[in-house]
């Protein structure tokens, strides 16, 4: 059990922190060049998970998003929920050729991804087949949720509904493509 807390518990602590409470000033900031009348550009420091008391938004943000033609995330949520695309990440997350998560961390580490395992109640069969960071992601997922936290309320996806909802011109950064392109 001491094991996972240090493999897994610092990103619920950091949310934790992070997300405990609203904050006082929210991580938003704005940008224009030549002037109070030029164009502005708010930029929002977007959580990917939540709780529903994080809602309403303070104020700023409410007015900066209302204010707001287009609006630019990460990538596209709607495309990376998409089945096709969830499967596309499980197929680059999984080992091949045979072999298995145990087959390629140390025996410490096995023994530690298993204890993280029991606790937040995942079966390691869902792991044994995945390459480290994949795995570390779904360990890491669960015990966000186990903490209380949904990514369903994160910033992001609920000013992405928003912005569909409101047909604000949507812009991505970014394809679920080229972000897991990065992680390998």
């Amino acid at each position: 059990m001491y094991r996972c807390r240090h493999l897994v518990l610092p990103a619920v602590l950091l949310g934790s922190i992070l997300l405990g409470a609203p904050p006082a000033r929210p991580l938003l900031w704005r940008a224009n060049k030549g002037g109070k009348d030029a164009p502005t550009i708010h930029l929002l420091g977007s959580l990917h998970i939540g709780r529903a008391d994080f809602y309403p938004v303070h104020e700023k943000v409410a007015a900066a998003y209302a204010a707001a033609d287009t609006c630019v995330f990460e990538i596209d949520l709607v495309q990376a929920k998409m089945p096709w695309q969830v499967a596309r990440l499980l197929l680059r997350g999984r080992l091949g050729g045979g072999k298995t998560l145990r087959d390629v961390v140390s025996e410490k580490t096995w023994t530690d991804l298993q204890e993280c395992a029991q606790e937040v109640g995942m079966p390691m069969v869902m792991l044994n087949s995945m390459k480290p960071w994949m795995g570390a992601q779904l360990l890491t997922a669960a015990a966000i949720v186990k903490a209380g936290y949904n990514p369903d309320n994160g910033t992001d996806l609920h000013f992405f509904r928003r912005a569909l909802k409101d047909k604000k011109h949507i812009v991505p950064l970014e394809t679920l493509g080229q972000q897991l392109d990065a992680i390998q």
